[in-house]
């Protein structure tokens, strides 16, 4: 009789069954909970992102500089600034041009025109072209024997050597200025006593910018040495290359 009641006996009691089902609503709840705010932050984060990413559109509108000329969008890359003593050397005296700095210029000099740009309509320069040509203005001045050196004549193109020294020095202040190119430099003073150079840097590529110009060129010369530059560009507006 005994081993009857004692095979009868319920497993839980009702105060059991309760217990177990409270705690099986805690652990639901909490899971819940916890899915909620994981789902609270996503939306946060979502938002957050969706609200720069506008912030970054208003700053960048095309409206924000539509007055200003456009511009050749290319790509960054990662570049070492290192010394090459190529271009470290002085120029030849005779007034020739340099093979190794036209290289730096692309087919045509960066002379453009791009009929789906409508301010290119007309024929237009690529201001880092600009600034190369400056700069080597600069350089075959102060190694010349003088400003008054007539070898260089065919390179000046006609322009009073004076003012186009004065416009270089000018024209590429403001083109560093505007560029800005705010690379924290290790100050580290290497055996040459010249820093600057050595370390990666985040620089827009330039050979890509060349393969633009070369594309859209209206010009077929490639030395900073020329004669008579402006009787060699088209006077049309239309067409390309």
């Amino acid at each position: 009789m005994a081993e009857n009641n004692e095979s009868t006996e319920p497993l839980l009691d009702d105060n059991g069954l309760e217990e177990k089902s409270s705690s099986h609503r805690h652990a639901l709840s909490f899971h819940v909970d916890f899915a909620r705010l994981i789902g609270l932050c996503v939306a946060l984060f979502i938002a957050g992102c969706y609200v720069g990413w506008e912030a970054a559109k208003l700053r960048n509108t095309p409206d924000a500089f539509k007055e200003a000329v456009p511009r050749v969008h290319i790509p960054n890359i990662m570049k070492t600034f290192q010394q090459e003593e190529r271009f470290m050397k002085p120029p030849p005296f005779d007034g020739v041009a340099e093979p190794v700095w036209d290289s730096l210029l692309p087919l045509g000099l960066g002379y453009v025109r791009n009929p789906d740009i409508p301010a290119t309509e007309n024929i237009s320069t690529i201001s880092a072209m600009h600034q190369l040509h400056c700069l080597y203005t600069l350089r075959r001045t102060m190694y010349s024997t003088g400003l008054n050196d007539s070898k260089l004549e065919s390179f000046d193109n006609g322009i009073d050597r004076y003012a186009h020294i004065g416009h270089c020095f000018e024209y590429l202040r403001n083109a560093i200025m505007c560029s800005a190119d705010s690379s924290l430099e290790p100050f580290e003073v290497p055996d040459n006593g010249f820093p600057g150079m050595g370390f990666p840097r985040q620089c827009r590529d330039y050979e890509k910018l060349k393969e633009w110009a070369e594309k859209w060129r209206v010009l077929e010369d490639k030395s900073f040495i020329l004669v008579d530059v402006e009787e060699q560009i088209p006077q049309s507006t239309s067409g390309g290359d």
